[in-house]
């Protein structure tokens, strides 16, 4: 089962860049690539991965096996 489709996380990659725009004050057409940069921020993808690889270090240093067996039966 997948929680989230192609089209979910490309509405949530939109709603990242949009509210660092807004936050920092930058033109709704200003280049994702340079505000990001200048903030020294990363992109929304790289922080997706991030959290999906440290969400798999804390199952995998899970000690409980009925969590595991869940989480990899019904996430992974």
């Amino acid at each position: 089962m997948e929680y989230f489709t192609a089209g979910s996380l490309d509405k949530h990659r939109s709603a990242y860049v949009k509210c660092i725009k807004v936050y920092f004050g930058y033109a709704k057409y200003y280049s994702v690539t340079t505000m990001l940069t200048e903030l020294n921020l990363q992109k929304f993808d790289t922080v997706i991965d991030i959290c999906r690889s440290n969400f798999q270090h804390q199952i995998h240093a899970c000690e409980n096996g009925i969590i595991q067996h869940f989480v990899y039966l019904h996430l992974m």
